[in-house]
């Protein structure tokens, strides 16, 4: 009787043979989860050059013809529920330029497909508009001359043309409502800004494309310059970007209800121009654009709690009314010293400080909490810390309900009264920090973004948003371990307090096992009882110590006896390769542990590493990436049921439990999230190339989730 390479015990055995490495410092440990869409999961990453990301899409789109034809489907979704995954800037890892580089490189494969995810608006749903301006501009800083770009991506500039300028029309068409019977572009724009606001108004719904239309003054009018191409000698006429924006929809009049397009060869007038001008003037005035009413001097109308995020951090030195380069002075708190004695900017500082008081009214969606957490740390002014003080505290406040929520959902799916009890008592979560001195390195960039930034920042937001009574417990590890308590009395620790504490201990070794021997001994001394033991959720370049020489295969074949010769010690040949989490696995079953504690590695490593489990491990998460948002899917790890798994210790055979959770689940749970329901509703209708084999049986994910 035949069998397959997926059932063929020697290919099986043979191939993770193969996949057995070691770590830069010694440790064993896996190269790939044997799943090339895990490993891209995992490796795809803020720090990834541009030629890893094309390399890797390329050869999950190569994979396709290479895997059962009824995975197929599922697989080919996977590829653009990655991209969405990476880019999303508040449910997803939120890597900017890494999303732009994934999409350019599904583009090349599946251009009708991106180019119909564009006119869905894909970027107003999964990022920015500015996606759409960013990315033409990598476009123009390609290696290819001009006839060959205008071949290649003219459909997609089309479509971002088209794209923006449709929700445009839209967000005017919304104005032309709220001031009929008046037209919106009839209507001077003070008078606008007076009907805005007026008591108990009720403010028109549109969009942030307002803010993205670019300006004739800007640099990008000519830097995003493209091209229209004459079609009676086909010469390409370069545009600057608002004439070849204005272009989409410039007709002239031939006649009463007749028109015909405008002459390639013509200039776009005047008029339009300035039309367009004052149109996206007005619509700034409608959003509320900070920006613009900062610009005016406006500040007595800008409310701190409905600024967006990013505008709040990179402005903060604005809105609290404080030099750039200098904290204000004790006498000069309460106005700030940028310019004390205006009371528009006194009033603005004071309405920001009293924000602060009240965290929830804060939008920090976008923000990554290990960023807040080194800002708060390194800030010299009083009323900058206490903004990242207080954005840490919101970010902490969401994670929260977020993991409420998902309690509630993994409590609706149970069977059974054990099972809902074990959702509702998910969370109990403890960080581990990684603070060695690999971790300090600025090869992926310089400080908040090194791994040790990262990984502090981590643990100590997890240390706040845990389970009570796990919440404030965290744990570092280099030569020695160490163990915090990040509250103080019955309050839990600002960032800037909780960093400080985590980073009194810094080294240059990363001994892994030393932190679980610490760990045990702290549970077995304290009989901590299995039902207690938290989730450890650790944050490191997974470039751990090796721990054990005897793991090292160093061993040399005895030609006559037909075996490898034991180590002096007389360790087996089984015990000679296990990776670093197999060692630890073992080291708590030693301790008279029958569950072993759900681990989640969180691999914040610069550059590509193994990893500590392949795709089918029980009772292993593999996480990567800066965002906090992925802490959420350890909550469904921690709710599965226990399955028994046999280990090898001291060369006998032990049976344990461990959570029935694999890498590989990990990952399905993170691609069936309901931030990707417009992407698959494109792909369910594309039919380009390997599409057509997405269907509502086989695209898995939110759909199939949300019709199960």
């Amino acid at each position: 009787m035949s069998s397959n390479a997926a059932t063929n015990a020697f290919a099986s055995a043979a191939r993770g043979a193969a996949n057995r490495g070691v770590g830069g410092k010694g440790a064993n440990q896996y190269n790939s989860t044997m799943n090339l869409i895990l490993d891209a999961f995992l490796g795809l990453k803020r720090t990834s050059t541009p030629e890893f990301v094309k390399s890797t899409m390329d050869e999950l789109v190569r994979q396709v013809s290479h895997i059962p034809p009824g995975d197929r489907g599922l697989w080919v979704a996977d590829i653009f529920r990655l991209w969405v995954h990476k880019r999303h800037p508040r449910t997803g890892e939120k890597e900017k330029l890494l999303g732009r580089h994934m999409f350019l490189s599904l583009y090349d494969h599946y251009p009708e497909t991106c180019i119909a995810l564009v006119n869905e608006r894909i970027f107003a749903d999964m990022a920015y508009w500015k996606d759409c301006l960013l990315i033409w501009g990598m476009i123009h800083e390609m290696p290819l001359d001009n006839k060959a770009k205008f071949a290649k991506y003219n459909p997609l500039i089309e479509a971002f043309r088209g794209s923006m300028i449709g929700q445009r029309t839209e967000d005017l068409k919304a104005l032309d409502t709220f001031v009929a019977p008046k037209r919106i572009r009839d209507i001077p724009k003070e008078d606008l800004v007076s009907m805005l606001q007026g008591d108990g108004v009720k403010l028109p719904s549109i969009t942030w494309i307002g803010k993205y239309c670019v300006r004739e003054t800007s640099a990008e009018n000519k830097r995003l310059f493209w091209w229209i191409q004459d079609p009676e000698t086909g010469r390409l006429l370069q545009q600057s970007h608002v004439s070849y924006m204005l272009r989409a929809s410039l007709k002239r009049r031939v006649a009463q209800g007749q028109y015909e397009p405008w002459g390639v060869r013509e200039s776009v007038p005047y008029g339009a121009k300035e039309s367009w001008r004052k149109l996206n003037a007005k619509l700034d005035e409608a959003l509320g654009v900070p920006e613009v009413k900062a610009t005016l001097d406006r500040l007595d109308e800008i409310d701190p709690s409905k600024l967006p995020g990013e505008f709040t951090k990179r402005n903060i030195k604005f809105l609290l009314n404080e030099k750039v380069k200098k904290a204000p002075a004790i006498d000069e708190e309460d106005t700030g010293n940028r310019r004390p004695t205006d009371e528009s900017r006194v009033g603005l500082r004071r309405r920001t400080r009293d924000m602060f008081t009240d965290p929830s009214k804060m939008n920090v969606a976008t923000l990554l909490p290990h960023q807040i957490a080194y800002d708060a740390c390194t800030s010299k002014s009083r009323a900058k810390i206490d903004y990242h003080n207080a954005a840490f505290d919101k970010k902490a406040l969401d994670m929260v309900a977020e993991f409420d929520k998902i309690r509630a959902e993994m409590a609706s799916d149970a069977g059974d009264a054990s099972a809902i009890a074990a959702a509702m008592a998910t969370g109990r979560i403890v960080g581990v920090a990684d603070v060695s001195g690999s971790m300090a390195t600025e090869a992926g960039g310089a400080a908040p973004n090194r791994p040790i930034d990262i990984a502090t920042g981590l643990a100590a937001f997890i240390a706040r948003v845990a389970a009570p009574p796990y919440r404030g417990i965290s744990m570092s590890f280099t030569d020695v371990p160490y163990i915090f308590d990040l509250t103080v009395g019955g309050r839990p620790m600002t960032a800037k307090e909780s960093l400080t504490e985590m980073l009194r201990h810094v080294g240059y070794n990363t001994n892994y096992k030393k932190m679980h021997e610490a760990l045990i001994k702290l549970c077995v001394d304290n009989k901590v009882p299995e039902s207690e033991l938290p989730v450890l959720y650790i944050a490191s370049d997974m470039d751990f110590d090796q721990m054990d020489s005897t793991l090292k295969s160093t061993s040399t074949y005895n030609y006559s006896t037909r075996s490898y010769d034991a180590p002096s010690d007389g360790k087996t040949s089984q015990k000679r390769w296990e990776t670093t989490h197999q060692t630890i696995m073992g080291m708590w079953a030693k301790a008279g542990y029958q569950k072993i504690p759900l681990m989640v590695y969180h691999n914040i490593n610069t550059t590509q590493s193994g990893v500590q489990a392949t795709q089918d491990f029980k009772g292993v998460i593999l996480l990567t990436g800066r965002s906090e948002q992925v802490i959420k899917l350890v909550l469904y790890g921690e709710g599965a049921d226990e399955v028994e798994e046999e280990i090898v210790v001291d060369g006998e055979v032990t049976t344990v439990k461990v959570q029935n959770v694999t890498p590989y689940d990990t990952f399905r749970k993170a691609m069936e999230q309901d931030h990707f329901a417009l992407l698959e509703r494109v792909l369910l209708y594309s039919k380009e190339g390997h599409l057509s084999l997405v269907t509502p049986d086989t695209i898995g994910g939110y759909t199939a989730k949300s019709s199960a």
